[in-house]
């Protein structure tokens, strides 16, 4: 059978084409890789990974020495397949930079920068955000607070809406009514870990969190949620640092002491022991009493320390939740607890969708501070009303626009000074200060 002369140059051709291709393989995505509490000679990082298996984990410094973890954990969920693999190391050098690399059956699967501590500093830089949701397009925020080059960074609340976009949910239902349960934490803690991209920066710098009401689990929370020590155990896995010189679980809640460069932060947990209303005998309870108890013990022999809540302090003047708002009794007696104390204290919240600087005045605690809000780096936007709530304690503020926070203290002879200001998406100013508590 004689051969058609054209299908014999088009098969020479598929044959020359077939011999040109070279197969690749797609690069896989970027770990979501989070760093922990740091010290001088110490640093933790928590790395999600799909399964858990054929994964190691190194440090290599300048001269190409790899250094082995002194200890690993992984957090698992029955429900899902990802793992949260916690991994410490220590004996390193203060002031260093070390690559991680990350293995994953001995090929090289992801590598980041990471520094420890400098114990010379006498200044502290740090970022504080909150109210992260995951569909509100994040854009460059986080590479605009990562490139201020804060020491620390605090996650204050709202870290993940666990409690949106939960399955199975009717179309109506209202917010207060959604309750996560301990499969859907675990679920939308792995999405919101993905989409962030402060999670998958080349620099990773060390995050300190607590929470608020949509990571807790439901809408305006308290103490009654049903799953709440099954929420504590999923916070625990994608946010917990092991206990160290700088870093102090209360064992209770998120509570936490953190302390870094001689700066002393307390870490309030505002919905395990909420109680909103004195019913039955109980009195309305913001922190509850043991949370209390822990942090006047805590604050004995601290001349300065910053109360980093989930929700405001001073929220008396609008309608959404706040400790001042909510529960007047229970902040009346925290005020005047704290007026007795020779600590001297700044607040720092979110939850808001806003930001804005109160000022406290002397009359309240003896002597005058300041309230730092900072809401939402990405998630809803809500206009502040100030029009016609106006805040009297206000100083700066801005509505709708992401935001973040960059806060600098620094302790000459007499007082703690601050250096204050807002950012918002692309880098800009929104407004910026000088203040100065004694």
């Amino acid at each position: 059978m004689p051969v058609c002369p054209h299908r014999f140059l088009i098969s020479l051709l598929a044959l020359a084409l077939n011999a040109c291709v070279t197969t690749t393989t797609a690069t896989p995505p970027r770990l979501a890789i989070m760093q922990g509490v740091t010290g001088n000679d110490y640093t933790q990082v928590l790395v999600l990974t799909e399964g858990e298996q054929g994964y190691r984990f190194v440090l290599v410094d300048a001269q190409g020495r790899e250094r082995s973890p002194h200890s690993t954990k992984v957090s698992r969920h029955a429900s899902s397949s990802w793992r949260v693999q916690h991994v410490a190391f220590r004996n390193l050098t203060p002031n260093t930079t070390y690559l991680l690399r990350v293995y994953q059956h001995g090929e090289r699967r992801d590598e980041r920068r990471l520094r420890t501590l400098d114990p010379q500093r006498r200044k502290l830089r740090f970022a504080i955000a909150s109210c992260m949701d995951d569909r509100t397009p994040q854009g460059d925020i986080w590479q605009q607070m990562l490139a201020l080059r804060p020491d620390v960074i605090f996650l204050i609340g709202d870290n993940v809406y666990a409690d949106r976009y939960v399955k199975g949910i009717k179309y109506g239902t209202k917010s207060w009514e959604i309750m996560a349960t301990p499969a859907e934490l675990w679920r939308r803690n792995v999405e919101t870990r993905n989409y962030i991209a402060l999670f998958k920066s080349e620099e990773l710098v060390p995050v300190v969190a607590t929470w608020d009401d949509h990571d807790y689990g439901i809408n305006n929370g308290g103490r009654d949620y049903p799953y709440k020590k099954e929420s504590l155990a999923v916070f625990d896995a994608f946010f917990a640092s092991q206990p160290s010189a700088h870093y102090q679980r209360a064992g209770l809640g998120t509570a936490a002491f953190f302390n870094i460069y001689a700066f002393n932060f307390f870490l309030l947990d505002n919905r395990s022991f909420r109680v909103a209303k004195a019913v039955a005998g109980k009195q309305q309870q913001h922190y509850g009493r043991k949370q209390l108890q822990w942090l006047w013990r805590n604050l004995q022999g601290k001349d300065y320390a910053m109360l980093v809540g989930g929700d405001q302090f001073f929220g008396g003047y609008h309608r959404f939740e706040s400790f001042e708002g909510r529960n007047r009794q229970a902040f009346a007696r925290f005020m005047a607890k704290l007026k007795t104390l020779p600590t001297k204290v700044v607040f720092i919240s979110g939850d808001r969708h806003l930001t804005e600087i109160m000022r406290v005045p002397a009359a309240q605690l003896g002597y005058q501070t300041y309230e730092f809000t900072s809401s939402p780096i990405h998630g809803t936007l809500h206009p502040s009303n100030w029009d016609k709530t106006p805040n009297p304690r206000q100083i700066a503020g801005q509505d709708l626009r992401h935001n973040f926070m960059l806060l600098e203290l620094e302790r000459p002879r007499a007082g703690l000074q601050l250096q204050a200001a807002a950012y918002a998406k692309g880098g800009k100013l929104l407004f910026s200060g000088d203040y100065v508590v004694r």
